[in-house]
């Protein structure tokens, strides 16, 4: 069974309609990004579980709960997504297709050409590190599933060496000293 199918939803769900930081746009930290990890930090260690696999674990929630949304509000019929009553404290955060139109030709009817023209530029930009991000996950995805036919020792070992190198550049990063001790996974 994997990390992500042994959450107990219910209770996850519950747990997460507390942080409202992380699911509503208008709450004063749901920019604040140190703040949003803390919370993240939190719901990880009450479910028992790592911040990646919560946060993974909710995408899928909340991307489920949109489509049973939109299947609701479009009067289909088809049965209600078992979670979406439970989840229904979104419904005020998720933007309809109407509203995000009408966003649009909002903002669409208030720029001025400078402005478009400058967004234009710097289009290839995002689009090269929505590309250099893509291409890491496909990285870290393929190596994790190769690591997984490894032994759970050879596993084990091999995130110890993978969180020493990330924790080190990240010292780096923040020009803070390595630690004094050899960290070894190996010995």
């Amino acid at each position: 069974m994997s990390l992500l199918s042994d959450i107990d939803e219910e209770v996850f769900i519950d747990k997460i309609k507390n942080y409202p930081a992380i699911y509503n746009d208008q709450h004063s930290d749901y920019t604040n990004r140190c703040k949003k990890e803390e919370l993240w930090q939190e719901l990880a260690e009450f479910m028992d579980k790592p911040v990646a696999i919560c946060k993974r674990k909710w995408d899928v929630l909340r991307a489920n709960f949109r489509r049973a949304h939109r299947i609701e509000r479009s009067g289909i019929g088809k049965k209600t997504w078992r979670y979406y009553k439970k989840m229904n404290f979104l419904i005020p955060f998720t933007r309809t297709e109407e509203a995000t139109d009408q966003l649009k030709q909002e903002q669409s009817s208030s720029i001025e050409p400078e402005a478009i023209f400058k967004e234009t530029e710097e289009v290839p930009e995002e689009k090269n590190s929505i590309e250099k991000s893509n291409a890491n996950n496909q990285f870290f995805t393929s190596m994790a599933m190769t690591i997984n036919t490894f032994p759970i020792e050879h596993q084990i070992r091999i995130k110890m060496m993978l969180l020493q190198q990330v924790s080190e550049v990240q010292l780096l990063m923040e020009n803070l000293p390595p630690p004094d001790y050899p960290i070894n996974p190996f010995t």
